[in-house]
């Protein structure tokens, strides 16, 4: 009888223990999908080169002093392949099966910073994405401008976002 009690009492405790931990780790779990694109509108043709890629491991909710002291930034660099001036726009295309009130972010271009959330900026949808624009730009000819980011689930996200998956693309077109 004694026995019993205790390996019911232990099954108990490893229950609780299994439903705390998978409570905390839903948001770190949740599956992320990044890509870096360039487009070329007009016969204006850049190039956007990953120097250092957005990792977007254990994602989970956090304040924007943490993330900008704590989350290493990701690196690009457009290419201006043109004999003239280009225009550009920086986005974040994220799908559209998440709430993108929940997401905040960092911008550095040309040692301009700028932290934001999504819902602030001019956002559009195309495709089944939202479309975020984060900056828009020109770049001169044969030059190179380059530019730092990163991107946090907002501290304010509470239980919502369990169970949820993205998947997102950070896109340079010109226009």
């Amino acid at each position: 009888m004694k026995n019993k009690i205790i390996i019911k009492l232990s099954m108990e405790i490893l229950a609780a223990v299994f439903i705390a931990f998978f409570s905390y780790n839903i948001f770190s779990n949740g599956k992320t999908i990044n890509e870096v694109l360039a487009y070329t509108s007009n016969n204006k043709t850049i190039t956007l080169n990953e120097i250092k890629p957005l990792e977007l491991s254990n994602i989970i909710p956090v304040s924007d002093t943490y993330a900008l002291e704590n989350y290493e930034k990701s690196e690009y660099e457009i290419v201006n392949n043109n004999d003239n001036y280009v225009n550009y726009r920086i986005i974040y295309r994220i799908s559209n099966n998440v709430d993108i009130n929940w997401f905040n972010y960092y911008l550095n271009v040309k040692d301009v910073e700028k932290t934001d959330k999504f819902n602030n900026q001019y956002i559009f949808e195309k495709d089944g994405y939202n479309e975020v624009v984060l900056y828009e730009g020109a770049i001169k000819a044969k030059d190179t401008v380059n530019f730092k980011y990163i991107m946090w689930l907002d501290s304010s996200v509470g239980n919502e976002a369990q169970n949820k998956s993205f998947s997102g693309n950070l896109v340079v077109e010109t226009y």
